[in-house]
């Protein structure tokens, strides 16, 4: 009996998802990075019962503004939507209602009528818009040397950092394949952001050693953030992020602070009074 039931409940979960479907995903926010496209079943469709992950030959895909969409099958992805627009999807290999229904219904009862077909084509969103506001600072001072030879000071102290940085999907398909992979429901932004934050921070500590071989005096140091901040954005990018599909757009340093700043001050301030 329990072939005969799982033929049952296969014949009927394929003979359903003959239906045509409608795969969109009317927004990502900004925590959503990529998204398994669900089903969007309208008024006038019969298809209630289908696997609402799996997209099937004939159905349409609807991509919003600031989206690409995938189809993944096997693991493998198969197409790519890269413009805003609706799509037809087609299978590669299909050869027609009876053969596709014969070739699932077999697969099915192989597993006891689940939909665990191996082969199951799914359509994922990716979120193409800027991700603003990834903030990042140092959690210790990195070790500077200020110079002020108006006072004969060489010091060795210690400098924090504060900023934020923008990033956004440049390669949808490399993306998918070097990062989120087939997730089950969402990849989220955070933990691609912390990733790039912990790259900021460990480039911004090489340019702080450039910093360190300059003459520079503390009021000085502000001048420098526009050109740290191209190096951090330069080399993040061309050490990991063009590798993954991805592109930090901007870093913006807000704060450079000396920890010893009472120290030049008092120096400068004793100095002054020497004169």
């Amino acid at each position: 009996m329990g072939i005969i039931k799982a033929f049952n409940s296969s014949f009927k979960s394929v003979k359903d998802e003959q239906w045509k479907d409608v795969f969109m995903c009317e927004s990502l926010g900004t925590e959503i990075l990529v998204a398994r496209g669900l089903k969007h079943a309208s008024e006038r469709s019969t298809n209630t019962n289908s696997n609402d992950g799996k997209i099937t030959h004939g159905s349409l895909v609807i991509v919003a503004d600031g989206q690409n969409a995938l189809v993944v099958k096997s693991g493998k992805i198969i197409s790519a939507f890269t413009e805003p627009g609706e799509y037809r999807y087609e299978e590669p290999d299909y050869k027609g209602f009876v053969h596709s229904f014969a070739k699932d219904l077999a697969e099915r009862i192989s597993f006891g009528g689940l939909d665990v077909n191996p082969d199951m084509s799914r359509v994922y969103f990716v979120n193409m818009m800027e991700s603003y506001d990834n903030r990042f600072q140092t959690s210790r001072p990195i070790p500077v040397k200020i110079n002020k030879q108006s006072i004969g000071l060489d010091l060795d102290t210690g400098l924090m950092v504060e900023g934020t940085f923008s990033f956004r999907i440049t390669d949808s398909v490399l993306f998918y394949s070097t990062i989120s992979g087939n997730v089950p429901g969402f990849q989220r932004r955070q933990p691609v952001a912390e990733h790039i934050r912990t790259l900021v921070l460990k480039t911004l500590i090489q340019g702080t050693e450039i910093l360190s071989r300059i003459q520079m005096e503390p009021s000085e140091l502000p001048l420098y953030s526009a050109p740290l901040s191209e190096y951090i954005l330069k080399n993040v990018n061309d050490a990991w992020c063009s590798e993954h599909g991805l592109l930090v757009t901007g870093i913006s340093i807000s704060s450079l602070s000396i920890t010893d700043m009472d120290i030049i001050t008092r120096l400068g301030r004793d100095a002054t009074y020497r004169m």
